[in-house]
Parts: structure tokens; C-alpha cells; sequence
């Protein structure tokens, strides 16, 4: 077999990137308590550019410090003043060094499924004040083997067919059984699956939230990132607008998809505004969220058109974390489906993920189903998944078991933890990761000491 097509290079608006091969973003805290990059933040990211892929996309970067954003003890990194925007600058120019481009994930909140604030108490802002809740029925196959360890006498009550086959009167007598087990055993877990009633924001506080994520694309421009990206899916703030499910506001942010679509919207016009035509802006959208009253794919597909006169590129996802099936895929090609229909809908380049096996990732890609595939949680097990692929050596590849570990983890209020890598958030310890060491700093590096050590010869 050839992989010629995922090596490729591609152009997204006038950003140039040297294959189709992405890192997802995906929220794996790794910076420090007040949302600064770190140590472990840099390496994280050198490993990923090192293993090869193209382009990164970081992990959801809130746009604005206001102690309603819901994040909790889960930091989101940030990008909300000129103090985050200098290390900031330091971790674009370390990705650059691999010769991998860098695009910001931009974040307004964790909306509805947001938690208060540790330090201050305030509630996280949300379209309305709806709490979310995890529905079993939609969640259990993607999280199963991660409960298991935690839950391992519980778990035994958990038939996964005969659960998702539940009527709701059924399931209201199991959920409350179940959310009674799990939040006695273990807070975090519960406070995952049970959410928090939030506020709902003012109408003067959404538009302060689309021009402060105008304000950090223009950071993140001039801090030499290639791209945002507005993060419109999985139910956080900007996509929990979108569905129905949370939003029951009746001005003109809510009711109507139009209403319901305009916060997102207007975060891609303001940026684009703000950043001119020569910065590539995308957008993140859930296909479908994957629960009876949540939006589904032919409104998302609505919501694409109205965001395509602004961005460069659409980047697919799904569900929430009512239906975290959605979210952390059990299968392969999740995704591709969807992906496929908003390229069609928008004539706009798509990113994919959800697809680890390079056969099926060359399928997708050759069929024109999608034009950039992106690696989660597979870049998490292996970061030299590329790398290994460019070199034919496959059976080198360490597989991810979709085993959820990384993500229940970061829950569970630890460090994020791999099943099959026991690197991953340790990355910071590895010398060959250290800054000093990518391939552009040590071709300098080496060029000044020449001309030093000359100085004594």
C-alpha cells in the first residue's frame, strides 16, 4: 500500500501546509493555573510537530479571563491579554521550527456545561440557564472501559444494549440510580456527568464575547500563529447558541436558527474584519449533536453556509457532552459522512477526525470525502504516527484502544494519562523536545558556536 495522497501538500486560504495531516485540538490542560504556557505546554506540542503532522490546532483557548467562563478546575489555556500573548509567541515559533504550521482554537466559554469558578464562586455564563446533564443512553459504549476502572461494581449493572434501547421512563429510574453510585464514589466523575445550573448571559455580555474573540484572533495574528479557529461545537458556549437543547433565549440570539447561529457567525465576521483576508480563519461544528432534542446535521449545514463567506475552512466534529458518543467516537470514519456533506454544501476545505487507520485515512482523502485529516487522540498514543507512516513502518505504530483514559482522566482532576503511551504529559522531560533542540534552533545554535569557539582556536 501507498500513502502518497496523505503527504501531499495543501492550501487552506494562503496558508501553505507540507501534508494533509493534522493535530485535533483537544483540551488536555497542560498549562498552568492561570491559562500561562509552560514547560510541558511546549513539549507537548514539539512532540506532536516533531512526529510530523502538518498543522497543529491547539487545545480551546478562551478568549477573555472573565470568571464566568465556566472552565473550573479543567484551565483552559488562554489568550485574553498581551501577558499570554508573548508565551504564546515563544510556542508558535517552537512549532514553526519543525516546519508545521500553528492555528488557535479560540474559546468564548464552556457555556452551559461549564462549572463555577474555584476562586470566586460566579456561575460560568451560558445562553440559558439550562445545566447539562450526560444521558447514559448516548454516552456509555465511548466511555465504558474508562468507568469500568473507575466504577468496576457498578459497571456490572450496565447491559450497553439494553441500556440504549431505554424507553425514557425506563432510563429515568436507571439515571438516577447510576448518577447516585457515581457521584458518591467519586465528585469529579459526578460533576462531569451531572452539570451545574448556569446563568444565562446578558445581551451586553455576548457582544463584549464576540469582539474579545476579535481582540485574540488579532493577538494571535501578530503573535505569529497562521489561523484561529472558532469553536463552535460540542456544546461549549459558542455551539451551546446553536442548539436548542440549551438555548431558550427569545431575543435575537435565540428561538429562530438564525438567532441561534448569529453568536457564532459574528465571532467569524468580527475576526475576519479585524484580521483581514490574508489570515486563515475556520470553524469547528458538531454534524450533528446526537441527542433527540439537540440540533442535528441539516440545520449544522445551514449554520456552515452562513459561517462560509467569513472562513477558510470547516473543521467537523459531533455531539456534546449530553452525548458523549459523539464526541469520542468508539469507531472509525465517525465523522466522514458529515465531513463530506459540508464540503459539499460550502465548497470549502474539510479537516476530519476520527480516523486512525492510514488505509482508511488515504481512502477518505483520495475520495475527496475530506481534504485534511486530524489526529486526537491517536497523536496522544503515538505522535509519530506520520512520521512512522511516511517510512512504511506500520508495524511500528502504537494504536489507540479508544480506551477514553486521556480524557476521564482530566476529569477525574488529574493529569491527563495514557493507556499505551507512558510519555504523554511527560514530554517536558525529554531533552530532544526541548526548544533548544528542534531542527531549526539547533542549525543556528551550531552556526553561533562555530563562530565563537573561533574566537579561542
Amino acid at each position: 500500500m501507498t500513502y502518497e495522497k496523505l503527504f501531499e501538500p495543501m492550501k487552506i486560504g494562503n496558508l501553505e501546509i507540507k501534508n494533509r495531516l493534522a493535530m485535533s485540538p483537544m483540551n488536555v490542560i497542560i498549562s498552568d493555573p492561570e491559562g500561562f504556557a509552560e514547560e510541558q505546554t511546549m513539549a507537548w506540542y514539539a512532540a506532536r510537530a516533531r512526529g510530523g503532522v502538518g498543522l497543529i490546532i491547539t487545545e480551546a483557548t478562551l478568549c477573555a479571563a472573565d470568571d464566568y467562563h465556566g472552565a473550573s478546575f479543567t484551565v483552559n489555556a488562554k489568550l485574553s491579554d498581551a501577558r499570554y500573548g508573548r508565551i504564546f509567541n515563544e510556542m508558535a515559533r517552537l512549532i514553526h521550527d519543525y516546519d508545521c504550521k500553528v492555528i488557535v482554537q479560540l474559546l468564548t466559554g464552556f457555556g452551559y456545561q461549564g462549572k463555577h469558578d474555584c476562586a470566586t464562586g460566579a456561575l460560568a455564563g451560558s445562553p440559558s440557564a439550562t445545566a447539562h446533564k450526560i444521558d447514559i443512553r448516548y454516552g456509555v459504549r465511548s466511555f465504558y472501559k474508562a468507568f469500568a476502572k473507575r466504577f468496576p461494581e457498578e459497571i456490572k449493572m450496565v447491559d450497553i444494549d439494553v441500556v440504549e434501547k431505554m424507553s425514557d421512563k425506563q432510563y429515568a429510574e436507571f439515571e438516577n440510580l447510576m448518577f447516585d453510585l457515581i457521584g458518591k464514589k467519586n465528585k469529579n466523575i459526578g460533576s462531569l456527568v451531572m452539570g451545574e445550573t448556569p446563568r444565562e448571559l446578558r445581551h451586553d455580555e455576548i457582544i463584549y464575547l464576540e469582539d474579545k474573540f476579535a481582540e485574540a484572533a488579532v493577538m494571535a495574528k501578530v503573535m505569529e500563529a497562521d489561523g484561529v479557529e472558532v469553536h463552535s461545537a460540542h456544546g461549549y458556549l459558542t455551539g451551546s447558541f446553536l442548539s436548542p437543547r440549551s438555548n431558550q433565549r427569545a431575543d435575537e440570539y435565540g428561538g429562530s436558527l438564525e438567532n441561534r447561529a448569529r453568536f457564532t457567525v459574528n465571532q467569524c465576521r468580527k475576526a475576519r474584519e479585524a484580521c483581514g483576508d490574508d489570515f486563515v480563519i475556520g470553524v469547528r461544528l458538531s454534524g450533528d449533536e446526537l441527542i433527540p432534542d439537540g440540533i442535528h446535521h441539516e440545520e449544522m449545514l445551514e449554520v456552515a453556509k452562513a459561517c462560509a463567506p467569513y472562513v477558510n475552512y470547516i473543521n467537523v466534529s459531533g455531539g456534546c457532552y449530553d452525548a458523549v458518543n459523539g464526541m469520542f467516537p468508539y469507531e472509525e470514519n465517525f465523522y466522514t459522512g458529515w465531513a463530506q456533506s459540508f464540503k459539499e454544501a460550502t465548497d470549502l476545505p474539510v479537516l476530519c477526525p476520527g480516523i486512525h487507520n492510514p488505509d482508511n485515512v488515504r481512502d477518505a482523502l483520495e475520495n475527496e470525502q475530506v481534504d485534511m485529516v486530524s489526529l486526537g487522540r491517536q497523536a496522544i498514543a503515538d505522535p509519530d504516527w506520520p512520521n512512522k507512516v511516511k517510512a512504511g513502518r506500520l508495524k511500528d505504530i502504537v494504536k489507540c484502544i479508544r480506551c477514553n483514559e486521556c480524557v476521564i482522566s482530566i476529569f477525574d482532576g488529574k493529569k491527563v494519562y495514557c493507556s499505551v503511551n507512558p510519555t504523554a504529559g511527560y514530554e517536558k522531560y525529554m531533552p530532544e523536545l526541548w526548544r533548544i533542540n528542534s531542527p531549526r534552533m539547533r542549525k543556528k545554535i551550531n552556526k553561533f558556536t562555530s563562530k565563537r569557539e573561533s574566537l579561542y582556536d
